[in-house]
């Protein structure tokens, strides 16, 4: 019928623009692009109500950035003992302020190398304020100082602070950037196009192929993605 066809044809247009958006990296968050977002979480943001304010959830965006995590996987759920010897261990998701569940999407158990990160469990340079320095050493603190929150509320928070700083990625940008960045570095990490799947909780390696992109070193050593033509 001609409301079923409609829809079709937003879905498709809606996918193709995603894949165009991919393409011709407008969607990923290069390195100090990300540390600007980072500083610009840590002030208050006028006319934005304190539930939704980008400070609580600056563990939640270090999560999502350097580990690929999806909005409900920051969200409480992870605890210390989920750091393991070589990776982090994801199980669970968040689906409510009060529940969680066994994980939807991909992989039943993720368990994720610490490729950008050391992984330890303890430093007691970021404990009092995370704003201080970013210690990427630190995950533990990362998650013991990620809060209880509906999916829903980091979303509307993220919006918030990328209206504030008139930028136009999404949440999820920071898991796409995240597997863009291990094909990236695959020579330099020595790892295959299986572990990067592993890694991002893809069943299908023809998912995270879907996260290649063209990246040329500028002259400075900043990686950028190449635009389209």
């Amino acid at each position: 019928n001609t409301s079923g066809t409609r829809k079709y044809e937003k879905r498709r247009r809606d996918k193709q623009a995603t894949k165009d958006r991919r393409l011709s990296g407008e969607d990923y968050i290069a390195g100090d692009t990300f540390k600007r977002i980072i500083k610009a979480a840590g002030r208050d943001l006028p006319g934005v109500k304190p539930s939704l304010q980008p400070k609580q959830f600056i563990s939640c965006f270090l999560l999502a950035y350097y580990y690929g995590l999806r909005r409900a996987e920051t969200l409480g759920v992870l605890r210390a003992s989920d750091i393991k010897n070589g990776h982090l261990e994801v199980t669970k998701q968040r689906v409510a302020v009060s529940r969680t569940a066994e994980l939807k999407w991909g992989l039943e158990e993720k368990k994720i190398p610490h490729y950008y990160t050391t992984g330890l469990i303890s430093s007691s340079r970021m404990k009092k304020n995370l704003m201080k320095e970013y210690c990427l050493d630190d995950v533990s603190n990362w998650i013991e100082t990620a809060p209880n929150k509906n999916p829903n509320d980091i979303t509307k928070s993220w919006s918030c602070l990328m209206d504030s700083m008139k930028l136009n990625f999404t949440l999820h940008n920071l898991r796409n950037t995240y597997i863009s960045n291990l094909f990236r570095d695959m020579s330099l990490l020595g790892i295959s196009l299986a572990e990067i799947s592993l890694a991002a909780g893809h069943k299908d390696l023809r998912t995270s192929q879907q996260y290649l992109r063209d990246f040329r070193p500028l002259e400075d050593g900043v990686y950028k993605p190449k635009k389209a033509a």
